[in-house]
C-alpha cells in the first residue's frame, strides 16, 4: 500500500480569529460534549468542511447536527424492517459504493453528504435488516456511540466496531431509479426555490400542484412523500392530459419531459 502524507485544517473561533483563552473564544470540547455528545461533536467537526480545510468553529453547528441525531435515532428506532425494495437496495449499494471511495480519499465530508442523503430517502421506505446494518456500520466511522445502540436495539452482538466494513453489490445498482430519485430531488428544490421567493413578499404557500407528462407520472407520484416532506407543504402530481386537473393558470401548458410545471397557491 502506498504512504500518503495527510494535513489536518485548523478550526478558527467563530470570531474567525485563531482561538485562544485571551481573545475569549474557545470553544471546551468538554463542555461541548456534555451539552450535546461526542457523536454530535464529531458529525458537526466532520461535516463542516474537507478535513484538510480551515474552518470556524460554530455553536448552532453542533446544535443542528445533536438536532440530526436525535431525529436520525428517533426513526431508526421505530423503522419497519421488511424486504428491501429495489429502489432501496440500489440506493444502499450506490451509498456504499460512493461512501467506499470518499472515506478512502479522506473526503470525509462528502461521504457524510452521501448518508444524510440516503437517510433522507430511508424515511419514507421499509428497509432488510441487512441493508439497515449497512447504512449503520457506514454511519459508524463518524457516530460510533449511536450506531453501536442502535445495532444492539435491532439484535445484532458482538459490537458493530468489530462487523466487517458493507462491499457494494453493483448489480443492484438501478441507474434508471437513480435518475428518478434525481428527478424527484430536483423538483422538491424548485418548489423550495420558489416558496422562498413568494413568501419572501408576505405571502403564504397552502398547496403544490405538479402537472407531469403522463409516463412520467408514477415516478413523482412515488416521490411525492418525499417532496412533501423536503417542501413542508402538500402536494398533487397531474399528468398533463389528466381532464380533472385543478390549472387555475394553465401552468400544465408549460411541462416539458423531465421538467414538471408548477402552481403553488397561496393566501
Amino acid at each position: 500500500f502506498a504512504v500518503r502524507l495527510f494535513n489536518q485544517g485548523f478550526i478558527y473561533g467563530e470570531d474567525g480569529n485563531k482561538m485562544s483563552k485571551s481573545a475569549g473564544n474557545t470553544a471546551d470540547p468538554l463542555e461541548t460534549i456534555s451539552k450535546y455528545s461526542t457523536d454530535s461533536l464529531r458529525l458537526f467537526l466532520i461535516s463542516n468542511a474537507s478535513p484538510e480545510s480551515d474552518f470556524n468553529w460554530n455553536d448552532k453547528g453542533v446544535d443542528s447536527a445533536n438536532k440530526f441525531l436525535i431525529k436520525l435515532y428517533d426513526k431508526l428506532i421505530n423503522i419497519k424492517i421488511s424486504k428491501s425494495s429495489k429502489r432501496v437496495e440500489s440506493k444502499i449499494n450506490k451509498t456504499i459504493k460512493e461512501v467506499s471511495e470518499d472515506v478512502e480519499n479522506f473526503k470525509h465530508n462528502l461521504a457524510l453528504i452521501k448518508l444524510r442523503v440516503l437517510f433522507d430517502f430511508l424515511e419514507d421506505n421499509e428497509i432488510s435488516k441487512k441493508d439497515l446494518e449497512s447504512f449503520l456500520k457506514m454511519l459508524h466511522i463518524y457516530c460510533p456511540h449511536i450506531t453501536e445502540e442502535l445495532w444492539a436495539k435491532i439484535g445484532n452482538k458482538p459490537f458493530i466496531s468489530l462487523a466487517e466494513w458493507p462491499v457494494a453489490d453493483e448489480k443492484k445498482i438501478d441507474m434508471n431509479l437513480e435518475k428518478q430519485e434525481q428527478q424527484v430531488s430536483q423538483l422538491a428544490e424548485d418548489i423550495n426555490n420558489i416558496i422562498k421567493i413568494v413568501e419572501g413578499k408576505g405571502e403564504k404557500i397552502t398547496k403544490g400542484y405538479v402537472y407531469v407528462i403522463p409516463n412520467e407520472k408514477s415516478v413523482y407520484e412515488n416521490g411525492k412523500e418525499l417532496i412533501e416532506r423536503k417542501t413542508n407543504i402538500k402536494i398533487e402530481v397531474f399528468a398533463v392530459n389528466d381532464k380533472n386537473k385543478y390549472d387555475p393558470e394553465n401552468k400544465a401548458g408549460r411541462t416539458k419531459p423531465g421538467k414538471p410545471a408548477i402552481y403553488l397557491e397561496q393566501k
